[in-house]
């Protein structure tokens, strides 16, 4: 009964807290993008749409504030008539408070991981043609939307590319260098078109192909069409442009592995990939570092403590985050190790507190 009094409070005021987050991250966009409208750059209407197409990002960025703010308020309110202190009289000891609250914590850690990967990147699709086409880009994300034109191929092939079709099967204007072990041409393919075929095959149109001996022309042709066995496939070329955020795990996955065939740095589509799964955690972690200091009994609380206290947590997870992101990009720590040190951190102070609570508490409250 005690446990489902507790899920059930848990869950309304999170849905509370969610819901006031949402509205605070609305208006604070609003005002933010206000300088577009007053600039003359956009309309109401797309104002709107921008600010609908951020709000993903902004309530999985606030979720774990939520979970926080819920928690502490559960208990807070809990504390009004001394409920707790009934509560351990009667023998409920943390051990049993702790259950309905890390459900509700797991419940928000897959919620938080399904709207990562289901929602953000539809999202952000539509953002970022909105952003170009009425705002303009204004941040540093250009870097994510490079076109790359350069690619290596295999036995000392280069190409270029002047464009591509988005999965790689089409290529324009396209130089096909074909170098010696020392670095030497030795056949150089121009084409307008060059076109994936089904059976592994590249179909070129508009050729002119060159033959080097000793760096001069020995031999030159310009056959209309023609089919050149080469082996890169479609995935050599295909175009990884986009934010990490914009890519699902598996495309994540797939992007990464492209970038270092290509010798393009993945740090951070790496970082992306393991703060997937490291971020969702990382409130679960800050409300079980905190849980012990939530079920004294005999320690008064009041609902602007509960908020200021879960505010401070959020705030000491953000700096966490911070910290080892900017590590990262500096390359003082790997992509996975600053992904996962803050939960690290917060999971090995979590366990110290929960060793001094039980170690000060009676045998039969600890459970």
């Amino acid at each position: 009964m005690t446990s489902r009094l507790i899920g059930l409070l848990h869950l309304r005021l999170l849905g509370v807290c969610v819901l006031v987050l949402a509205v605070l991250a609305v208006l604070v966009d609003f005002f933010e993008q206000a300088r577009y409208l007053v600039g003359g750059r956009g309309e109401l209407v797309d104002i709107s749409l921008l600010i609908l197409y951020r709000l993903p990002t902004w309530l999985h960025l606030l979720f774990p504030v939520a979970l926080l703010a819920s928690t502490c308020l559960v208990f807070a309110l809990l504390n009004q008539h001394q409920e707790l202190r009934a509560l351990a009289a009667a023998g409920v000891g943390p051990g049993r408070m702790a259950r309905p609250v890390l459900a509700v914590a797991g419940l928000c850690a897959a919620i938080m991981f399904v709207w990562q990967e289901q929602v953000i990147p539809p999202a952000l699709d539509r953002l970022e043609p909105l952003m170009m086409s009425r705002f303009g880009r204004i941040d540093a994300s250009w870097d994510f939307f490079r076109r790359h034109q350069w690619f290596a191929g295999k036995e000392g092939r280069l190409y270029f590319a002047a464009g591509a079709a988005a999965e790689g099967t089409r290529l324009s204007r396209v130089t096909v260098w074909e170098l010696s072990e020392r670095f030497s041409p030795r056949r150089r393919v121009d084409a307008e078109h060059l076109e994936r075929l089904d059976g592994g095959a590249w179909r070129a149109r508009g050729v002119e192909e060159r033959h080097f001996g000793d760096g001069e022309i020995l031999a030159m042709e310009q056959p209309v069409q023609r089919t050149y066995d080469f082996p890169e496939t479609a995935e050599t070329f295909r175009d990884l442009a986009g934010r990490p955020a914009q890519k699902t795990l598996p495309r994540l996955g797939a992007d990464i592995e492209a970038m270092d065939r290509r010798g393009l740095s993945s740090t951070e589509y790496r970082l992306a990939w393991h703060m997937r799964w490291s971020y969702p955690l990382l409130g679960m972690a800050l409300l079980w570092l905190w849980f012990p200091a939530l079920v004294v009994p005999w320690r008064r609380r009041t609902v602007s403590q509960a908020l200021t206290e879960s505010a401070s947590l959020a705030l000491v997870g953000y700096l966490l985050l911070a910290l080892c992101r900017s590590a990262v990009a500096g390359g003082r720590l790997s992509p996975g190790l600053g992904a996962w040190l803050p939960l690290s951190i917060v999971l090995l102070a979590a366990g110290a507190h929960w060793a001094w609570l039980l170690w000060g508490m009676k045998p039969g409250l600890r459970q």
